[in-house]
């Protein structure tokens, strides 16, 4: 009697092991489900400099994606993604005098992306600016924009692109 007692303690202990094995299972999948939902594509312009360098510029764009990245609101094609897909497709031209909301809406249908994000970083005095708008391309408007200013030596820029961009899509 004590060893068939045994016996159906252990086989209700691997049952119940095997639901619990299934049930983390079950939300592993929904976990892969959810991470699966397709995001809008954001394009990321490589950003004007202002009384800064070319090279700080592009920094600044990297760490701009990045950041971006990190919300997981949107797949971002950053500058460097931008010009390689113009270049391939032999549409470089979109990529050099871009400012206004006709090429716009011609870079979002070339690159597929609803949105663009489109900035300068200037420093006026010893105050540096960071200027950010995501613009929708369908509808050629701005969907949010946000300044924000950094004191100090150009490498704050670095955190206050982060902020920028925090503020930009919504932290």
């Amino acid at each position: 009697m004590k060893r068939f007692l045994n016996s159906s303690l252990v086989v209700m202990i691997c049952l119940g092991i095997m639901a619990f094995s299934s049930m983390l299972m079950a939300e592993e999948k929904t976990d892969k489900a959810e991470k699966a939902k397709v995001l809008p594509k954001v394009a990321v312009k490589l950003l004007v400099g202002k009384g800064v360098s070319d090279d700080t510029a592009a920094s600044l764009t990297e760490i701009l994606c990045t950041q971006i990245m990190t919300h997981q609101k949107y797949q971002v094609l950053c500058a460097s993604d931008v010009k390689a897909i113009l270049v391939a497709t032999q549409q470089t031209a979109l990529i050099g005098n871009c400012d206004d909301n006709a090429c716009y809406e011609a870079l979002g249908k070339a690159l597929n992306t609803p949105y663009l994000i489109v900035g300068t970083v200037g420093k006026v005095g010893k105050v540096y600016t960071i200027s950010l708008s995501l613009i929708s391309t369908e509808t050629k408007t701005a969907k949010n924009r946000v300044s924000h200013e950094v004191t100090g030596n150009e490498s704050k820029l670095i955190e206050g692109i982060k902020l920028a961009a925090d503020k930009l899509v919504g932290k």
